[in-house]
């Protein structure tokens, strides 16, 4: 049976200054949450299983360049109703 082993993770050196100061105090802390989700980032990547695959392929959709002439015409037809609008807009003023 295997066991596994905890290890003490070495913080970031600490910035220069006071530790009354405000920014340094947020930059140690800052330090210290990276070395620890750098540590957890490591751990899970070597004891965690990979990820599966999916059970179903993946559906690809797309809205241009289908092969039919409806969707080619599309851009075409939304113009020329556009200029409709943009006309009959000008008329009934």
């Amino acid at each position: 049976m295997s066991s596994i082993n905890s290890t003490q993770v070495s913080p970031l050196p600490l910035g220069p200054g006071d530790s009354k100061n405000q920014t340094t105090r947020e930059m140690n802390k800052t330090n210290t949450m990276l070395t620890m989700m750098s540590a957890q980032a490591k751990a899970d990547a070597s004891f965690d299983p990979p990820t599966p695959t999916p059970v179903t392929p993946q559906l690809i959709q797309a809205f241009c360049g289908s092969k039919s002439t409806y969707m080619q015409d599309l851009p075409t037809l939304l113009g020329a109703i556009g200029c409709i609008f943009i006309v009959y807009g000008i008329i009934a003023k």
